[in-house]
Protein backbone atom coordinates (compact mmCIF):
# COMPACT_ATOMS: atom_id res chain seq x y z
CA UNK A 1 0.00 0.00 0.00
CA UNK A 2 2.80 2.43 0.93
CA UNK A 3 4.64 1.66 -2.31
CA UNK A 4 1.49 2.40 -4.30
CA UNK A 5 1.02 5.72 -2.47
CA UNK A 6 4.66 6.70 -3.07
CA UNK A 7 4.34 5.81 -6.77
CA UNK A 8 1.12 7.84 -7.11
CA UNK A 9 2.71 10.86 -5.39
CA UNK A 10 5.81 10.64 -7.59
CA UNK A 11 3.71 10.53 -10.75
CA UNK A 12 1.55 13.45 -9.59
CA UNK A 13 4.58 15.59 -8.70
CA UNK A 14 6.28 14.88 -12.04
CA UNK A 15 3.09 15.75 -13.96
CA UNK A 16 2.59 19.00 -12.05
CA UNK A 17 6.21 20.08 -12.32
CA UNK A 18 6.38 19.48 -16.07
CA UNK A 19 3.01 20.80 -17.16
CA UNK A 20 3.70 24.50 -16.58
CA UNK A 21 7.30 24.59 -17.81
CA UNK A 22 7.91 25.90 -21.30
CA UNK A 23 11.06 25.14 -23.22
CA UNK A 24 12.21 28.65 -24.15
CA UNK A 25 13.85 27.30 -27.30
CA UNK A 26 10.31 26.89 -28.67
CA UNK A 27 9.87 30.69 -28.48
CA UNK A 28 12.95 31.32 -30.67
CA UNK A 29 12.02 32.01 -34.29
CA UNK A 30 9.70 34.04 -36.50
CA UNK A 31 6.01 34.13 -35.59
CA UNK A 32 2.98 35.55 -37.41
CA UNK A 33 -0.29 36.50 -35.71
CA UNK A 34 -3.13 34.58 -37.38
CA UNK A 35 -5.98 35.06 -34.90
CA UNK A 36 -7.06 37.95 -32.71
CA UNK A 37 -9.94 38.11 -30.26
CA UNK A 38 -10.82 40.86 -27.82
CA UNK A 39 -12.79 40.67 -24.60
CA UNK A 40 -13.03 44.45 -24.21
CA UNK A 41 -16.69 45.34 -23.66
CA UNK A 42 -16.07 49.05 -23.03
CA UNK A 43 -14.07 49.68 -26.20
CA UNK A 44 -15.82 50.75 -29.39
CA UNK A 45 -16.02 48.27 -32.27
CA UNK A 46 -13.96 50.69 -34.40
CA UNK A 47 -11.06 50.57 -31.90
CA UNK A 48 -11.26 46.78 -31.68
CA UNK A 49 -11.30 46.47 -35.49
CA UNK A 50 -8.25 48.75 -35.80
CA UNK A 51 -6.47 46.63 -33.18
CA UNK A 52 -7.40 43.45 -35.05
CA UNK A 53 -6.03 44.82 -38.36
CA UNK A 54 -2.74 45.84 -36.71
CA UNK A 55 -2.42 42.57 -34.77
CA UNK A 56 -3.04 40.41 -37.83
CA UNK A 57 -0.31 42.29 -39.72
CA UNK A 58 2.22 41.60 -36.93
CA UNK A 59 5.34 39.47 -37.39
CA UNK A 60 7.49 38.80 -34.31
CA UNK A 61 11.08 37.54 -34.34
CA UNK A 62 12.61 36.16 -31.14
CA UNK A 63 16.37 35.54 -31.06
CA UNK A 64 18.44 33.41 -28.65
CA UNK A 65 20.22 36.50 -27.32
CA UNK A 66 16.81 37.83 -26.15
CA UNK A 67 16.58 40.45 -28.89
CA UNK A 68 13.28 40.73 -30.69
CA UNK A 69 11.82 42.55 -33.67
CA UNK A 70 8.25 43.46 -34.51
CA UNK A 71 7.13 44.23 -38.06
CA UNK A 72 3.57 45.27 -38.82
CA UNK A 73 1.49 47.73 -40.83
CA UNK A 74 2.50 50.40 -38.31
CA UNK A 75 6.14 49.30 -37.91
CA UNK A 76 6.96 48.61 -41.56
CA UNK A 77 10.74 48.90 -40.98
CA UNK A 78 10.58 46.90 -37.78
CA UNK A 79 10.75 47.79 -34.10
CA UNK A 80 13.79 46.64 -32.10
CA UNK A 81 12.86 45.05 -28.78
CA UNK A 82 14.01 42.61 -26.14
CA UNK A 83 12.16 39.66 -24.63
CA UNK A 84 12.18 37.61 -21.47
CA UNK A 85 10.19 34.59 -20.32
CA UNK A 86 9.33 34.10 -16.65
CA UNK A 87 8.66 30.39 -16.03
CA UNK A 88 7.11 31.01 -12.62
CA UNK A 89 4.35 33.28 -13.94
CA UNK A 90 4.38 31.87 -17.50
CA UNK A 91 4.68 35.45 -18.78
CA UNK A 92 6.47 36.56 -21.94
CA UNK A 93 7.60 40.19 -21.55
CA UNK A 94 8.51 42.23 -24.61
CA UNK A 95 10.19 45.61 -24.08
CA UNK A 96 11.01 48.36 -26.54
CA UNK A 97 14.70 49.23 -26.70
CA UNK A 98 13.92 52.96 -26.98
CA UNK A 99 13.15 54.47 -23.58
CA UNK A 100 10.71 56.97 -25.13
CA UNK A 101 8.34 54.19 -26.16
CA UNK A 102 5.51 52.72 -24.09
CA UNK A 103 6.16 50.27 -21.28
CA UNK A 104 6.60 46.53 -21.63
CA UNK A 105 3.96 44.23 -23.06
CA UNK A 106 3.18 41.14 -21.00
CA UNK A 107 1.64 38.04 -22.52
CA UNK A 108 0.69 34.90 -20.64
CA UNK A 109 1.59 31.94 -22.82
CA UNK A 110 -1.56 29.84 -22.79
CA UNK A 111 -0.03 27.15 -24.99
CA UNK A 112 2.97 26.55 -27.22
CA UNK A 113 4.27 23.78 -29.43
CA UNK A 114 6.77 23.63 -32.28
CA UNK A 115 4.65 25.74 -34.65
CA UNK A 116 1.81 27.40 -32.70
CA UNK A 117 1.68 29.73 -29.70
CA UNK A 118 -1.31 31.34 -27.94
CA UNK A 119 -0.95 34.53 -25.90
CA UNK A 120 -3.34 36.12 -23.43
CA UNK A 121 -2.86 39.81 -22.63
CA UNK A 122 -4.52 41.24 -19.53
CA UNK A 123 -5.58 44.84 -20.16
CA UNK A 124 -6.77 45.43 -16.61
CA UNK A 125 -10.18 47.11 -16.42
CA UNK A 126 -10.40 47.22 -20.22
CA UNK A 127 -10.49 43.42 -20.50
CA UNK A 128 -8.17 41.07 -22.35
CA UNK A 129 -6.83 40.05 -25.75
CA UNK A 130 -6.03 36.63 -27.15
CA UNK A 131 -3.52 36.20 -29.98
CA UNK A 132 -2.70 33.02 -31.86
CA UNK A 133 0.63 32.90 -33.67
CA UNK A 134 2.16 30.38 -36.05
CA UNK A 135 5.86 29.85 -36.65
CA UNK A 136 7.29 30.50 -40.12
Amino acid sequence: MNKLLILACTILISILSCSSKIDTSKIIGKWNVIEFSANTPDLSPAVIDAGRIEALSSHYSFLKNRDSNLKSNYYKNGKERTWNYNATSNILTIKNKEKTETGPENYKIESINDNKMVWLQNLGKLGSLKLTLIKE
